[in-house]
């Protein structure tokens, strides 16, 4: 397979891939590139590829695994929640469309049903993107107790969406 064709058999799922994996919006497409150039690097300069769909997203796990060690305050929900919005599970976009709003209703219905301070705490860290420190400064409560209700709001967001 061309490299070429490779790209654009894959770009749509490996954008989903990192996308429900936690990456920003921002940095999906900049770890898509850096995915095709170290395949382009290490496979194709050499001749062809056997596998190439495999080999595409065994790269992409572990370019999202750097990602993930460079960007400690990305949640990173349970495989298992991530899983089932697998890109190889949609054999079309208007299913993949369909699971999505189902996914983001379950998501606004879980983060509604989080008391208020949790609330506050998760749309602060991970939707403002604030810092521990901001988000401590923000509410006039501690670091600690910022961290407490963050792991604990996480941890009934997991329970709630595992489920799912």
């Amino acid at each position: 397979m061309e490299f070429k064709q490779l790209y654009d058999l894959c770009f749509k799922k490996l954008y989903r891939f990192f996308y429900y994996k936690g990456v920003r919006e921002g940095e999906v497409e900049d770890l898509i590139q850096q995915t095709f150039l170290e395949i382009y690097t290490k496979y194709y300069k050499n001749g062809s590829m056997v596998n190439e769909i495999n080999i595409v997203y065994g790269f992409a796990r572990n370019i999202l695994k750097r990602w993930y060690e460079s960007n400690k305050n990305t949640i990173n929900l349970d495989e298992d929640i991530m899983e089932s919005l697998s890109v190889t599970t949609f054999e079309t976009d208007e299913e993949y469309d369909n699971e999505l709003n189902l996914m983001s209703n379950k998501v606004k219905v879980a983060i509604e049903n989080l008391h208020e301070s949790t609330r506050q705490v998760i749309k602060l860290r991970f939707l403002d993107g604030l810092s521990r420190k901001d988000t401590a400064i923000s509410l006039g409560i501690s670091e600690d107790q910022v961290h407490t209700i963050q792991k604990r709001g996480i941890q009934y967001l997991k329970e709630q969406l595992i489920t799912y």
